[in-house]
């Protein structure tokens, strides 16, 4: 599979789901994100353009250093923020 078939798909998730976040939470749940659609669309998109433009460019030094090393930043900053939003709310 090509990088730029791969970023295709990753930003088709994330536009499903804008549309319809119930219909589709099967792609928000499983990826770890509970239920922070936000989250999960950000990430979606974000890593599909990556990739997309990874493919666009096909330099070596961005395939092999910086789209790992961006797609691995996303996943952290996403973790980050999917922890915090579970930290802020109230037990009970």
């Amino acid at each position: 599979m090509s990088l730029f078939l791969i970023g295709v798909i990753g930003i088709t998730a994330a536009l499903l789901i804008i549309v319809d976040k119930d219909k589709y939470k099967w792609l928000i749940a499983p990826a770890g994100f509970k239920n922070n659609h936000k989250a999960s669309i950000i990430f979606y998109a974000f890593g599909g353009a990556a990739l997309i433009i990874c493919d666009v460019i096909n330099l070596p030094y961005i395939i092999e250093f910086i789209l790992p090393a961006f797609i691995a930043c996303l996943s952290l900053f996403t973790i980050l923020i999917v922890r915090k939003r579970n930290d802020d709310k109230p037990v009970g």
